[in-house]
């Protein structure tokens, strides 16, 4: 048994787990495309990749961390997605759960989370994941959870990801309000996270967002309204009310790079808000790259 990286290059610690062996299976029956991506040649010997992450002990013995192909990264981070599955089906309203990740608007992965009801309950989405945003990060918090009557099972009784329901269809943004202001930043909002309406009150965290969509929406918004709005402002005023409202009050403030996410001076002390610290670290991330 060994451990190996995606190369098939040894590893000390952890990786996938590879058996080889002369007794090792030929192939799958009738399945060529799999056959070739699960048995290889070894250092002159046959294998078999197994899909499996595992670690060695200084006493040799393995422990089993995953599925590889359940192993992402969202935003930087290593998400387990059976850890958000097991916590999507332990709300009480969810008798079954399926969680897939897919790429996103702004390019990174996100997760999507499907959920049948339990009996005699309905799935409220909104619901769910506000249950979920008391036991999860946000980067672990599925984008979209989409209730179902039952998962697709494939012929070898695994989950069928490719017959899951696409998530809502986000081409047409609803926002509540008529102020053409309000309007095109909702429909920025709506389509950098993946939203199908947006309310006017409800803050950019709320509803999921970050500070890579927010970026995502920096640069829409300079498409829509021929401005260039700075990150700072928009994390200061994180309603669609209160950013349009901001805005018809005079023009934004463009003191500094264009790009500027916060004062020069912010230290993010250890007594700032969430949002000043959020803007200090995006303003440290651009210096470290320069």
């Amino acid at each position: 048994v060994v451990l190996v990286d995606q190369a098939l290059r040894p590893t000390c610690l952890a990786g996938e787990i590879l058996v080889r062996s002369p007794y090792v299976a030929l192939r799958y029956w009738r399945r060529p495309e799999l056959t070739a991506e699960r048995f290889v040649t070894y250092r002159g010997a046959r294998a078999y990749r197994t899909g499996d992450l595992g670690q060695r002990l200084p006493d040799g013995r393995l422990v089993y961390l995953g599925r590889a192909d359940r192993l992402v990264k969202v935003r930087g981070y290593r998400v387990e997605l059976g850890e958000v599955e097991a916590r999507l089906a332990a709300v009480p309203t969810v008798a079954r759960a399926a969680v897939v990740a897919r790429r996103g608007a702004t390019g990174d992965q996100e997760i999507i989370g499907y959920a049948v009801p339990a009996r005699n309950a309905a799935i409220d989405p909104v619901a769910v994941r506000a249950a979920l945003a008391a036991t999860l990060p946000e980067f672990m918090l599925p984008r979209f959870v989409v209730p179902v009557d039952t998962l697709p099972i494939g012929l070898t009784g695994k989950l069928d990801a490719g017959a899951l329901p696409p998530p809502p269809d986000v081409s047409t943004v609803d926002v509540i309000g008529t102020d053409p202001v309000e309007r095109a930043i909702g429909v920025a909002w709506g389509e950098a996270l993946g939203l199908p309406r947006v309310d006017r009150h409800t803050s950019f965290v709320a509803l999921g967002g970050h500070s890579l969509a927010m970026a995502l929406v920096q640069r829409r918004l300079e498409a829509a309204l021929g401005r260039r709005i700075p990150l700072a402002v928009m994390f200061e005023f994180p309603t669609v009310a209160g950013l349009a409202a901001h805005l018809r009050a005079g023009p934004a403030d463009t003191a500094g790079s264009p790009d500027a996410a916060g004062p020069p001076d912010a230290a993010g002390p250890a007594g700032a808000s969430p949002t000043a610290r959020a803007v200090d670290r995006m303003r440290r991330r651009r210096e470290a790259r320069r």
